[in-house]
């Protein structure tokens, strides 16, 4: 479980958000030559896709940071964002909850991050998908606006503070 000490907190600069940012639209217009459509209920026209790829990468750009060094797959939608067992889900609002759609690996660890207070990243927590993906987590919170998945809310025994992925990767005491 986590608590609001738990969340890191990691300022993007403007050049990084920049970079992002061209890095969203060069994710997309690959998907789009790819023949890529969208995963898990996700959109298929651009603008909105590019929407999706534009907020994931402020979570997935903080992500990298926290946790550098690690193998960032910045262009590769079907691995893992990070060392091919890390997933950065990237939210909106503080109060929302981690997603992981359907068919997602239960042996990744799926990173919630929140872009309310941009260039401010928040990285609220973490779990392991084999921790998160059970059958009470699973539906679509908002259906307006949230596609269905497991959705894993913070105060689940499951999450876990980020400092605590950082110390997996790169052993206790690491900063």
């Amino acid at each position: 479980m986590i608590t609001a000490a738990d969340i890191e907190w990691i300022t993007l600069i403007d050049k990084r958000i920049a970079w992002l940012s061209e890095l969203a639209r060069q994710r997309q217009d690959n998907a789009v030559r790819l023949g890529l459509g969208g995963r898990n209920e996700a959109p298929n026209d651009y603008a909105r896709a590019l929407s999706l790829h534009e907020n994931g990468v402020l979570g997935e750009g903080a992500t990298m940071i926290y946790l550098s060094p690690v193998t960032w797959n910045l262009m590769d939608m079907v691995r893992a964002d990070f060392n091919d067992f890390i997933d950065s889900k990237t939210r909106p609002k503080m109060w929302m909850d981690l997603p992981i759609q359907r068919g997602s690996d239960p042996n990744w660890a799926y990173v919630l991050a929140c872009r309310e207070f941009a260039p401010r990243i928040a990285l609220i927590g973490w779990c392991w998908g084999r921790d998160g993906m059970i059958q009470s987590n699973w539906g679509a919170i908002n259906t307006a606006i949230d596609r269905p998945a497991f959705w894993i809310k913070q105060s689940s025994e499951a999450m876990r503070p980020m400092r605590e992925l950082r110390e997996y990767l790169h052993g206790k005491g690491a900063h």
